[in-house]
């Protein structure tokens, strides 16, 4: 009967912590994902700047 008890109490623990751990490796994913994304759109925003620049300067 002890011994259940202390199983369960490990398990709810163990649970805690992997929920703990899974929700910081998902935000760190997404983090990642978001300042991926954000490079992305900062590079392509200067490549088009500098795609005018040299269309201005064939004009």
């Amino acid at each position: 009967m002890c011994f259940n008890v202390k199983s369960s109490m490990c398990s709810e623990r163990t649970k805690h912590l992997w929920y703990k751990y899974y929700g910081l490796f998902i935000r760190m994913y997404i983090t990642s994902q978001q300042s991926y994304l954000s490079h992305i759109n900062t590079r392509q925003t200067s490549f088009e700047a500098c795609f005018d620049n040299k269309r201005k300067s064939l004009i």
